[in-house]
This record gives structure tokens, sequence and C-alpha cells, in this order.
């Protein structure tokens, strides 16, 4: 899919529909969770081709409250002990290759 994304200029204005409906479909199919999750990413990826407008930098906030931490199978390592945790906030789309190279430039781990 790499090579489409010049092709796409090509795109005439009775065709610009077709496209805007597919990238439409793929967005329903990313953000639905619907589908497994290797449909998913291929969905993602053929969205990047066609223009993916999300704001990938959107946190979420997560509310206060309790959360089950801990391993319950016996293992040992950790036993299942509850918590409480603050209000957070995630992004809420997982970070992308371009986010992580931004990082690292930034310093990375340092």
């Amino acid at each position: 899919m790499e090579n489409e994304g010049p092709r796409l200029k090509e795109v005439t204005a009775w065709e610009a529909p077709k496209l805007e409906r597919i990238r439409c479909w793929l967005l329903a199919i990313v953000e639905q969770g619907r589908l497994p999750a290797v449909d998913r990413a291929l969905a993602g990826n053929a969205l990047g081709v066609l223009g993916d407008d999300r704001d990938f930098d959107e946190l979420i906030e997560i509310p206060a409250g309790p959360f089950l931490m801990g391993d319950d199978g016996g293992s040992g390592a950790s036993p299942q002990h509850e918590i409480t945790l603050p209000a957070f906030k995630i992004g809420k789309y997982p970070v992308t290759n371009g986010q992580f190279s931004a990082f690292m430039e930034a310093g990375g781990y340092q």
C-alpha cells in the first residue's frame, strides 16, 4: 500500500465521494472494535494511506476508583489485591511510530 498514496491524488471528482465512503467505513472498523485486532490493524493501515484525521494526541480521563492488581493463578509472583487509583488521563489511541520517533528524538528514556 505504500505506493498507493501518490495515486490517490489522481482520483477524479466523480470517484472522490466513493473514496470518502471507504475512508469512513475504515474509520468505523477501527473505532468500533467489532473485528479482531489483526483486521482492525489492516483497516488502520489502509486508513493511513487514504487519510486519517483522528487526533492521536487525544487523552481520555479514567476516573478514580478500585483496580484489581496481581495474579490469582497461584504463581505467587504477586497475589491479587485491590488498590485505589487516582483519576488519570491516558492516550485514546496506541502510540504511533511518528509519536515514538518524536519521543526518542527529544531524549527518549534518558
